[in-house]
């Protein structure tokens, strides 16, 4: 997965390994404290890209009611919703370059 995600995706191999471990864990909601014993990481490069994960959509961050643990987990529409993402993507990237072939009207660029 780290590989996976670092190819693909372009994002450090620690953030696929976090999400490796999340899509397997047992129990699914693990703490930093966990992820970073299951993984080998440090707290540090993990809040990082826990941060990262986080604002992608792909893992949501749970805190219960008067407890100061905070537990991260994969959604269970995460895939889902990174595949509407990528192709909302490409679409405005079409739209961009085609504005901008637009802009040389017939001749070649």
């Amino acid at each position: 997965m780290a590989t996976f995600f670092a190819e693909q995706y372009g994002q450090p191999p620690i953030a696929g390994r976090i999400l490796g471990w999340l899509m397997v864990c047992d129990p699914p909601e693990q703490s930093a404290t966990q992820i970073a014993e299951a993984i080998g990481a440090s707290r540090a490069s993990l809040t990082t890209n826990l941060n990262l994960l986080t604002s992608a959509g792909l893992v949501r961050r749970r805190t219960g009611p008067g407890a100061r643990t905070t537990y991260f987990r994969v959604d269970d529409d995460a895939w889902p919703v990174v595949v509407k993402r990528r192709i909302a993507t490409l679409a405005s990237f079409a739209d961009v370059a085609e504005r901008g072939m637009d802009l040389f009207g017939a001749e070649p660029p």
